[in-house]
């Protein structure tokens, strides 16, 4: 049971679909990326409208991305209730698509393609982070950092240590970061 000051405002019936993250934009609008579908709120999560990522509402700008899977989403981050960005990855290749309708379409800003005979096979892009609530963010993966300068549009390699596997990134002022693995 949880303490008295929190309350479960969603609770899916598929355990095979967890809640991997969530992105508010006020306390009653946002959304929470599940690991199969994204889900918009105007309630504070009372209902949610689930948004599918498929290979029907996604640019791949050209990309060979691996479909077998699908994306799997891992993070999302939302500037507004119709700009948002969710990381994950395609086949186990991280990636990062972008939207500017609130998930009815996508497209693909970042991808990386792992070769096949690489020793981590399973990366994804894990996790996004804008400090101060900026254009300018980061997001990890594999044994990289990447930026972005404009809300996400473009991405960037800005640190790099070779056979690390970072999952996680944390800020503490718009100076100061931290990438843990």
């Amino acid at each position: 049971s949880l303490p008295a000051q929190w309350r479960t405002k969603y609770n899916g019936a598929d355990p095979d679909n967890e809640v991997k993250s969530a992105s508010f934009i006020s306390p009653s609008t946002g959304y929470i990326a599940t690991q199969h579908w994204i889900g918009f709120t105007t309630d504070s999560g009372q209902t949610v409208q689930r948004r599918y990522i498929s290979i029907s509402n996604v640019n791949f700008n050209n990309n060979p991305v691996n479909l077998t899977f699908g994306f799997t989403v891992e993070d999302i981050h939302a500037f507004s209730a119709d700009t948002l960005l969710v990381s994950g990855d395609y086949g186990f290749e991280p990636s990062i698509l972008y939207s500017t309708n609130g998930g009815a379409n996508w497209v693909l800003v970042y991808y990386q393609g792992i070769p096949f005979n690489t020793v981590n096979i399973v990366n994804s892009m894990w996790q996004m982070e804008f400090p101060g609530a900026g254009s300018t963010g980061y997001a990890v993966h594999g044994d990289q950092v990447l930026k972005t300068t404009n809300r996400g549009q473009t991405w960037q390699v800005v640190g790099q240590d070779n056979k690390r596997e970072f999952f996680d990134i944390t800020f503490v002022n718009t100076q100061t970061g931290f990438a843990a693995g």
